[in-house]
């Protein structure tokens, strides 16, 4: 806001995601993915909205999910609930702020071989 007067958008793009069943995930390490994957999300767009409210155009916001929320992969249950939160988050963002003219969506993209997904 100081730099440029206005925000127009916002680019949430978080994870870990640690390999675990619900029974063998500590409590924790649960609490941490959620914390990053999806409360992350929640809040900054909690302190977003509000400024792109004042904003005559809206703005604009794009949450990352995972196209492994649709099918999902074993030992990954924190993973798959976080980034599952985030499509829920970001539906009832888009219906709760279309009247502000702030567009809400999500990419979903695939499993991309990179330093996460190596192991």
């Amino acid at each position: 806001m100081k730099a440029y007067g206005r925000l127009d958008g916002l680019y949430n793009n978080a994870g870990i995601n640690p390999i675990g069943t619900v029974v063998d995930t500590p409590m924790d390490l649960y609490e941490k993915t959620m914390n990053i994957n999806l409360r992350s999300m929640f809040m900054l767009s909690k302190y977003a909205i509000p400024v792109m409210k004042k904003n005559p155009n809206g703005g604009a916001i794009v949450n990352t999910s995972t196209g492994d929320f649709l099918l999902a992969w074993f030992a990954e249950a924190a993973y798959i609930a976080s980034k599952g939160g985030v499509i829920g988050l970001t539906k009832a963002m888009a219906v709760d702020h279309a009247k502000d003219k702030i567009r809400v969506n999500a990419i979903l993209p695939g499993t991309i071989m990179t330093p996460l997904t190596e192991r």
